[in-house]
């Protein structure tokens, strides 16, 4: 009686174990389980300038646009240089709302303004006159709001706009302390 009562555990252990085997390897079994999902080719739709899918992709969480520009990356110190600014909304919205600012004083004319419907992928366009009297790093902060049956959504984009030589970034020194651990010293100003 001792005896089948140690004997039951094991024969319902390797039962149970041998159920769960197949005629497959292990390797094959892992490689069906990881296989990547299909893509139905019919409802996907790709921008053919970026290469970005836009039917269905990946947005973070927020207001589901792309942002694009034609920013050369280099602007001369007094040059007046225009910017186009592209907002291409991934499907129709009843409110987009775009604000392009500088804190630096940098646009010529002041902050813009844009706001009306979305309508599917069509692209809105802002153009944006930049001016810088000095050399130095500067930013263009775009600011999305995007409004979809009744739910509000945000997103923000930065620009940055380079004036005369690109002005040097200051480097941090990593140190390593005795315990090993990496600390990283970084230049700060303290404001009183």
């Amino acid at each position: 009686m001792n005896t089948s009562k140690l004997l039951l555990p094991l024969v319902l252990t390797l039962g149970v174990g041998l159920i769960g085997c197949g005629s497959e390897s292990s390797d094959d079994r892992l490689t069906a389980s990881v296989s990547a999902p299909e893509v139905d080719s019919h409802t996907e739709t790709v921008d053919e300038q970026s290469g970005l899918r836009l039917g269905r992709h990946y947005l973070k969480p927020g207001a589901a646009v792309l942002f694009d520009h034609d920013y050369d990356g280099k602007t001369e110190v007094s040059e007046q240089e225009l910017v186009n600014v592209q907002i291409l909304p991934s499907f129709n919205m009843e409110t987009l709302r775009v604000r392009i600012t500088s804190v630096d004083g940098i646009m010529v004319g002041g902050d813009i303004s844009f706001q009306g419907p979305a309508i599917g992928q069509q692209p809105v366009n802002i153009p944006v006159l930049i001016q810088s009297g000095s050399e130095g790093r500067y930013y263009l902060n775009v600011m999305v709001d995007s409004m979809v049956k009744g739910d509000k959504q945000s997103r923000s984009f930065a620009l940055p706009i380079v004036v005369g030589d690109a002005p040097i970034s200051t480097k941090s020194s990593q140190i390593v302390e005795s315990n090993g651990e990496l600390i990283r010293v970084m230049p700060a100003t303290e404001n009183p």
